[in-house]
């Protein structure tokens, strides 16, 4: 390492914030991104064929998520008998970021207390509910779909997420993976006994879950963006670094239809209804990128 290199490092590590300011107010960032730029986005679909009934692979710069489908034969509850579930599972450790313990929880430090509260939804739980919710209010399935008999049986959708990597951003890394996991999933036949028990049929290949299932169609796509607020400028797709200094960020999911599902505000930073329009528009953009990414039908062969 150079004594330069050393210099730049230790001022980073002294000073994040006139380290993270040196950068914007030429309105670059560190890694040499422009303000609003994201990261490099890749969805691989069917990374898990053998032991789920949909996966994909999502990387947005160094942060990685895999998400894998399960599903389970649920009842329909009294006031929707044709419908069914999606509930969304998030796991995180110690091997992903020192940001969490050996139970997934958040490590508070004195750093982060000091600083008012970043811009991210590091939360496990946060971001468990966050990805449930916007699946759910953003109707992206049908879950008539998931019936199998009216009023007594239909599929309960759980998608698991694994933060495999985490160099911020996680929010929108865990809803791409999970809706990308849905566009991949397929459920497979099945034949319902006179007693109601549900089986399974099996397809060509029994080793592929879903082998010749029923593919479901997405209704609509949410698609999420996260833009940071740091000393009055907005940096789209924050890193670990930069969400520890941010004092805020914004959430937008919009679909590809550019109809806005949601928006997460979090941190002690203030916006205008000027910035939050701003930011939807960032979003409407970002949603025209993915979507190709999102959707696209090439998976990976087992």
């Amino acid at each position: 390492m150079t004594a330069l290199q050393e210099s730049i490092d230790t001022f980073q590590l002294l000073d994040p914030k006139g380290f993270l300011q040196k950068f914007t107010d030429d309105n670059v960032r560190p890694d040499g991104r422009p303000l609003h730029a994201a990261r490099p986005t890749t969805v691989v679909k069917g990374v898990l064929p053998r032991n789920s009934y949909g996966s994909a692979l999502v990387r947005i710069g160094e942060t990685q998520v895999l998400a894998a489908i399960t599903i389970l034969v649920g009842s329909p509850g009294a006031g929707s008998p044709e419908h069914g579930d999606v509930e969304v599972r998030l796991s995180v450790g110690p091997l992903c970021s020192g940001r969490y313990d050996l139970s997934g929880r958040v490590i508070q430090t004195e750093s982060a207390s000091s600083e008012g509260g970043g811009g991210s939804l590091s939360d496990p739980e946060a971001v468990e509910s966050f990805v449930q919710r916007t699946i759910r209010s953003s109707e992206a399935l049908d879950l008539a779909q998931l019936s199998i008999e009216r009023g007594r049986s239909a599929w309960r959708i759980r998608v698991g997420l694994l933060v495999l990597n985490h160099d911020g951003n996680l929010e929108d890394s865990c809803l791409l993976a999970a809706v990308a996991s849905l566009s991949d999933l397929k459920l497979p036949h099945t034949k319902v006994e006179e007693d109601g028990v549900v089986k399974i049929v099996p397809g060509p290949n029994p080793e592929i879950c879903a082998e010749g299932g029923v593919k479901l169609q997405l209704r609509n796509v949410p698609l999420p963006l996260t833009v940071g607020v740091f000393d009055g400028k907005m940096l789209v797709d924050l890193t670990a670094q930069e969400e520890e200094i941010c004092r805020g960020s914004v959430t937008a999911v919009v679909t590809t239809g550019e109809v806005v599902v949601g928006l997460t505000k979090l941190g002690a930073a203030r916006l205008t209804a000027t910035e939050l329009a701003a930011c939807v528009t960032l979003a409407f953009g970002r949603a025209k990128e993915l979507e190709e990414v999102v959707l696209a039908e090439q998976v990976l062969t087992p």
